[in-house]
């Protein structure tokens, strides 16, 4: 301006994290030795003395040997917060170890929650590893009532609506091959072997003592190792166990039709 005065020329300090040679001198950001020890640039040793500071690029910025979410200077990042644990989607959701059901978080999930046994279906319905008779819980159930006992009924006629007289007990009468019972006698400390059948061909096996036994919604028994063997069917029936196939073979008891009462 012609009064002498000196024109003094600011260069912008380098910013470096933003992709731009700020400064002027052919450097961008952690490449500017002006970017040593700052933020994301690591120092002149090569450790990035900021911290981890960015907590999602899969990188131990700051070389402690912990990336991203593991390293604890990121417990505040919002994408380092744990999720809710989902409990069906086979994810361990809130990263503490658990998932889904085995989650502290899920016991009271609907689908968490053990289903009832079902005494009659031949299903473990409630995962405790015992099957409709054998599960504590059907202790109580009309399909595991022990057959024989006091006389509650002569033929269908003494038994309600729902119900089949079958061993002289009236019975939960449960569809397709409905209730029948096998009796068997054996030596004392022997036991006879019932085999069970559905009408899929599934088997159900027990060893058993003296006594009266009733299907669990099987069509078939087929009795191995007894003294004597006694068929009880619908409307107070019974008759000796049989041949099951021809004239020879293995004895048992075959459901007799619609026992429904």
């Amino acid at each position: 301006d012609g009064q002498g005065d000196v024109c003094e020329v600011v260069v912008p300090d380098e910013i470096c994290d933003n992709g731009a040679d700020d400064d002027g001198d052919m450097l961008t950001d952690c490449a500017d030795t002006d970017c040593l020890g700052v933020g994301v640039c690591p120092d002149e040793t090569g450790n990035v003395v900021g911290g981890e500071l960015l907590c999602s690029n899969t990188v131990d910025d700051d070389g402690d040997g912990f990336a991203d979410c593991l390293d604890p200077d990121c417990s505040d990042a919002a994408n380092c917060q744990p999720l809710p644990e989902v409990c069906d989607d086979t994810l361990d959701n809130d990263l503490d170890g658990a998932i889904d059901c085995d989650d502290p978080d899920c016991a009271d999930a609907a689908n968490c929650q053990n289903p009832s046994e079902v005494c009659d279906d031949g299903v473990d319905n409630d995962g405790d590893t015992a099957i409709d008779c054998d599960d504590p819980d059907c202790a109580d159930s009309p399909a595991c009532a022990p057959a024989g006992g006091d006389p509650a009924c002569v033929d269908n006629s003494g038994c309600a609506e729902g119900e089949v007289c079958v061993a002289n007990t009236c019975r939960s009468a449960n569809g397709a091959c409905t209730t029948f019972a096998v009796e068997v006698t054996v030596a004392e400390n022997q036991e006879a072997l019932l085999q069970w059948w559905t009408a899929g061909g599934n088997l159900r096996a027990e060893s058993v003592a003296s006594g009266t036994y009733q299907s669990q919604n099987e069509c078939s028994v087929t009795v191995f190792d007894h003294d004597t063997c006694t068929c009880h069917i619908s409307d107070g029936v019974s008759y000796p166990c049989t041949f099951l196939s021809g004239d020879a073979g293995p004895v048992g008891c075959i459901w007799n039709g619609d026992n429904n009462n």
